[in-house]
């Protein structure tokens, strides 16, 4: 809120030899530090949500996780039941031919 308390420290004035523009500089490095402080907030939160949304655990278990389904796979032991054949196959074929 100090954005809107401290907006008259701005001055726009037109007179004969142009406009004229008079500033406080401690106001200007305040609201640029609060935009900044807020955008890092905004992309912190959305780097969270962004990976709590596809895998919502920790990297340990996604590790764990990704380790068992290659050797699985590396072994040729199907945990799917075919339903990795049939979309490459036929859904996957059926749509990029």
């Amino acid at each position: 809120m100090a954005e809107a308390h401290n907006i008259n420290a701005f001055s726009l004035a037109l007179n004969h030899d142009g406009l004229v523009v008079s500033y406080d500089e401690e106001l200007l490095k305040q609201l640029i530090h609060a935009n900044l402080h807020s955008y890092k907030r905004r992309y912190a939160r959305f780097k969270n949500d962004f990976a709590v949304g596809i895998f919502p655990g920790n990297f340990q278990s996604l590790a764990f996780t990704l380790c068992i389904l290659a050797g699985l796979s590396y072994l040729n032991i199907d945990l799917t039941f075919g339903l990795t054949y049939f979309l490459q196959n036929y859904f996957f074929g059926f749509i990029f031919g």
